[in-house]
């Protein structure tokens, strides 16, 4: 990532240049790994509770109308930490109770996932080149408890 994103991207006139810009790039590196952080394992579906006192808002109480901007968005770091990921040779995110496997070569990349609620549609995407979002995997993900009305 070093190389890629500074010796191959950055020109530089002196070492004072050089000095300043490792700087910058150490510092958004710790803030990446702060991120990484966030991508863990999570426990038992039985630990993740909602607090005792908590209710739908009474919009939804009847159930959920269908909305085309019902959708939840997730940053995940592709990692390998299973023993089932490493025998595969491939990449996993954890999501809702889900390990998601990814091809290979996006271990240690950031990837945006987007659950599109009504269409029960889960996108898995990557920032290519281009700075465009390029979908990399898409699954089939319904929400067993979603109790819609039209």
């Amino acid at each position: 990532m070093f190389a890629r994103k500074f010796w191959e991207q950055l020109r530089f006139n002196d070492e004072g240049e050089i000095d300043v810009a490792i700087h910058k790039f150490n510092m958004e590196y710790q803030r990446y790994n702060q991120l990484v952080g966030n991508n863990v394992k999570p426990g038992k579906v039985e630990d993740q509770v909602l607090d005792v006192d908590f209710e739908l808002p009474q919009r939804y109480q009847q159930g959920l109308r269908r909305d085309h901007s019902m959708k939840i968005y997730w940053l995940r770091v592709v990692r390998q930490q299973s023993e089932r990921a490493r025998a595969k040779g491939c990449g996993t995110i954890y999501l809702l109770g889900h390990e998601i496997d990814l091809p290979k070569r996006y271990i240690n990349q950031f990837t945006l996932t987007k659950l599109d609620i009504t269409r029960g549609i889960l996108s898995i995407m990557v920032e290519v080149e281009d700075n465009r979002m390029e979908v990399i995997k898409e699954k089939e993900l319904v929400l067993r408890n979603a109790n819609f009305i039209n």
